[in-house]
């Protein structure tokens, strides 16, 4: 399905107005605030991991790597520790709301580095990315990156599109036993939605809801997605308290989890990677093209077994 001039040359449309260039000096970020930059940007540091992978992707040799500096959107643990860092620019990438608004308000003024708030949802990556491109000097890279989710998108169509009455229902978890359930309309069910699943957890105030063998037998799932191999196992709980016929899978988690850790463009894998097992007759996603596909978005070639063995 896919080979690099085929990504590279895919003749998909996008929007027009993230073409427009944009002086360094003057970025709208995604949360329409108007952020002064520097012309030289050197070093970067992502505010969460979902914005490490973003640039591990983007610009890995200007990426200052997290340590454990950042709680949550109320609180930082270290102001002066950011600052000793001298990023030329903090990066969030992920949902934007007022909360992570007032925090990056809060931590630029404290520190004096500019920082952006950008759209991490998957259908924006083609945009935010070749924008960040273009502030960074990375539009070459960006592009790539920016042609491989275009044509990535475009192949999750038809399963982006179905209807609800029509969606495979899916149930996706972390953990060991695999009972921390991602809840609906959580931005973490993402690749799920774009693969055509239907998340059988009720949406809740929290992102996760912790749940039983039997809350989950209740609900019914058809498929079972695991971030934890353990949680698959024959004798793990869930295979014990769901039917024969239920579809276990193992997110396979190369070099970043694709289904949702760090909800990130890695994702994008995950996506065609759950199409293709939700829907086999309409998307095709083998082992080679998660290689190629990994290959373009994080510049690296997967060598690892257990990729032959997940879609194989």
């Amino acid at each position: 399905m896919f080979s690099r001039r085929s990504l590279l040359l895919s003749p998909l449309a996008f929007d027009a107005a993230f073409l427009k260039p944009h002086r360094a000096s003057d970025f709208i970020d995604s949360a329409g605030r108007k952020v002064q930059l520097s012309d030289s940007i050197k070093w970067i540091l992502p505010a969460s991991p979902p914005a490490e992978a973003l640039l591990d992707s983007l610009a890995p040799e200007k990426l200052v790597r997290l340590i454990g500096l950042w709680t949550d959107v109320k609180k930082l643990l270290d102001i002066e520790a950011v600052s000793a860092l001298h990023a030329d620019l903090i990066v969030d990438y992920g949902a934007i709301d007022e909360r992570y608004t007032a925090f990056a308000n809060k931590i630029q003024t404290e520190t004096g580095i500019p920082y952006l708030l950008l759209d991490g949802r998957l259908v924006k990556v083609p945009q935010i990315i070749r924008r960040l491109g273009s502030i960074v000097h990375k539009d070459g890279r960006a592009k790539e990156i920016a042609k491989t989710a275009e044509y990535a998108l475009k192949q999750l169509a038809p399963t982006m599109q179905k209807p609800v009455r029509e969606r495979i229902s899916v149930y996706y978890a972390r953990g060991s036993d695999g009972l921390r359930a991602v809840c609906a309309g959580s931005s973490l069910e993402e690749a799920i939605v774009l693969a055509g699943g239907r998340n059988v957890v009720l949406p809740g105030k929290e992102t996760f809801s912790v749940m039983s063998a039997d809350d989950v037998a209740r609900l019914k799932p058809s498929v079972v997605i695991l971030a934890n191999p353990a949680a698959a196992e024959l004798g793990a709980p869930l295979r014990q308290a769901l039917p024969a016929e239920t579809l276990f899978l193992v997110d396979p988690g190369l070099p970043y989890g694709w289904v949702e850790r760090p909800p990130s463009l890695n994702r994008l894998s995950g996506a065609l990677w759950l199409a293709s097992r939700l829907y086999p007759k309409e998307i095709s996603f083998s082992a080679d093209d998660a290689r190629i596909m990994n290959l373009m978005l994080f510049d690296r070639f997967l060598t690892d077994p257990t990729i032959n063995e997940s879609i194989g």
